[in-house]
């Protein structure tokens, strides 16, 4: 999932993938959810040259059930972050990485380059600038449909989402841990799948703790302000603390500590 340490990851698969896995890094960042089947169908297919070989792979896209498309299940494992740090580690990359020509950049340098404190505060009496500004609609049922899938009904039903994406958790992830716990994520990586990831606990995760504490300085000061996005991200934290109570239960479970 973006902005939840998916690079520091990438980094630590490259340095233990020598002669251990192929190592597939996609380099398509902008199409998370497929909405037409034959591209979930190209998807599928895609790792074809892995049935008789170990491989890693990573890429930024909402669930996918091969099975539905006669193909093996892979081996799911996710990270996910605290929605509020998520929402605000997006905001301000949009804006430091923005092409000068596009919109977002434009608003951000017109407004003074806003602290997402006062991007609300302009925009909170206008939902759809909120969203747009704000980057609130491009997150704000994000936890829901990235393990829901490519239903449009992942996004439309939340009752149904959210179901959905908590089976497909329990059902084909081997594990979804958390940005917060980078350290512990890594061990019960290792511990999981020694095949693959043994040695990864060993990888000092302390430039992704630098990271998170640094996001923190820029975390509004408003309890008002912070209790509405959190009301808008409702649906990502029922998802991110079902995640949180079951990553603890795991680590319990492999005497990870």
């Amino acid at each position: 999932m973006p902005k939840c340490g998916s690079s520091t990851m990438m980094t630590f698969l490259k340095k233990l993938s020598h002669g251990k896995f192929r190592m597939m890094h996609s380099y398509i960042y902008d199409q998370k959810q497929l909405n037409d089947t034959n591209d979930i169908l190209n998807f599928v297919e895609s790792f074809k040259d892995c049935v008789s070989r170990k491989c890693v792979t990573d890429r930024h896209i909402h669930f996918v059930n091969f099975k539905d498309f006669g193909f093996k299940q892979p081996i799911y494992f996710n990270i996910i972050r605290e929605p509020f740090e998520n929402l605000l580690s997006g905001y301000y990359f949009t804006y430091k990485k923005a092409k000068p020509k596009i919109k977002h950049a434009e608003y951000y340098k017109s407004h003074n380059n806003p602290t997402f404190e006062e991007c609300i505060r302009i925009n909170i009496n206008i939902v759809k600038d909120v969203d747009a500004w704000c980057r609130l609609g491009a997150v704000a049922k994000r936890y829901v449909v990235w393990f829901c899938g490519h239903e449009a009904i992942c996004s439309t039903n939340m009752t149904y989402g959210l179901q959905k994406a908590k089976h497909n958790i329990d059902k084909y992830h081997m594990l979804v841990g958390l940005t917060e716990e980078y350290a512990l994520t890594l061990k019960a990586m290792e511990r999981i799948l020694p095949s693959f990831f043994q040695g990864i606990g060993h990888f000092n995760a302390s430039t992704r703790v630098n990271q998170i504490a640094e996001s923190k300085k820029k975390r509004p000061s408003s309890k008002m302000i912070i209790e509405y996005v959190k009301v808008r991200l409702k649906e990502n934290y029922e998802i991110y603390y079902y995640v949180k109570q079951k990553f603890h239960a795991t680590l319990k479970k492999l005497n990870v500590s």
